[in-house]
């Protein structure tokens, strides 16, 4: 019996040992397998950690190349200069960007109230009223027939086109006529910047008021729009003046085909032929019992104004 009780605890203990032998085996094993397995994961872990300047650097860069429209419109002048001054660094080699960004222009706009828009007269006067554009041929034959007959004359005149001949507008203003806005050099107002149009029309209206400060405007080829009229009242000028009638190449055209009515606008060009143009003009004018009023006065004293041309002891 007690050799039995012998085997069974000789038995139990060569069991103990051999899972004690086990355990520290797999122990020895799983140790080597983590060991292993860190040794090849730092080298991953280093790398990744190497990519985060390399993407985000070019990002940091681009920012201040890029306008910031709220600071713009908020009118914070400091926020883009900020991002100036953080951002400079030594140009990279064959680098075609520049240090410090350029500030877009900010938009002008306008508001408040606009010219008035005119191609005729409302007038119980049997009158119309003569205009002629641009300048370049100013022409002393002209000015003859007005000191002659005393027709009052508008010339809206351009800027660019008033300064090769000053003298000629101060006689062409004391033979009776009136000088008038037509822009600084003749460009279609409705496709240029608002702040184009501001200085084609202001530009213009402080050198013609060296002669006298202008009182109507006319737009190039006729075209205006909101911002144009807007501009016009801003600059002191009530009135964009427009024409029903042109006369061109001897000929007096109606836009409605129909003869010449009181209230008329006529439009010419001062062109080297506008003497025989004008001409033409006041016999017809004569064969209709027509006369010629001043435009800007007109205008000031609405169904108060007097008809010059023909004088009283001249008219049929």
């Amino acid at each position: 019996m007690q050799r039995k009780k012998a085997t069974i605890v000789t038995v139990i203990t060569s069991l103990v040992g051999i899972a004690i032998g086990l355990t520290i085996w797999g122990m020895i094993f799983l140790g080597y397998g983590n060991a292993s397995t860190g040794a090849s994961s730092q080298p991953q872990l280093a790398v990744d950690s190497e990519k985060v300047p390399e993407t985000t650097a070019p990002i940091q860069d681009s920012k201040p190349t890029e306008p910031d429209n709220s600071s713009l419109d908020s009118g914070e002048s400091t926020s883009q200069s900020d991002l100036s001054s953080s951002s400079e660094q030594p140009p990279a080699a064959n680098s075609d960007k520049s240090s410090s960004p350029t500030q877009p222009p900010q938009a002008v706009q306008l508001t408040g109230p606009a010219a008035d828009v005119v191609w005729s007269v409302s007038t119980t006067a049997n009158a119309v009223f003569i205009t002629v554009d641009d300048g370049w041929y100013p022409t002393d034959s002209v000015l003859a027939i007005m000191r002659a007959q005393h027709v009052p004359i508008s010339a809206f005149l351009i800027e660019n086109a008033a300064k090769e001949h000053p003298d000629f507008w101060r006689e062409f203003m004391a033979a009776g006529g009136d000088i008038e806005n037509h822009t600084l050099s003749h460009p279609d107002l409705t496709k240029v910047s608002t702040q184009e149009v501001i200085s084609q029309i202001e530009t213009t209206q402080k050198y013609l008021s060296s002669f006298s400060p202008p009182t109507l405007f006319r737009p190039p080829y006729g075209n205006y729009n909101q911002t144009v009229s807007q501009a016009v009242y801003q600059a002191g000028i009530k009135h964009v003046i427009m024409w029903n009638a042109t006369m061109s190449n001897n000929e007096l055209q109606t836009y409605n085909g129909k003869p010449l009515e009181p209230g008329s606008i006529i439009l010419l060009h001062w062109e080297p032929d506008l003497s025989s143009e004008l001409e033409k003009l006041l016999g017809i004018l004569r064969q209709n019992h027509l006369g010629v009023a001043s435009l800007p006065y007109a205008l000031s004293h609405p169904n108060n104004f007097p008809v010059i041309w023909p004088l009283p002891e001249a008219a049929d």
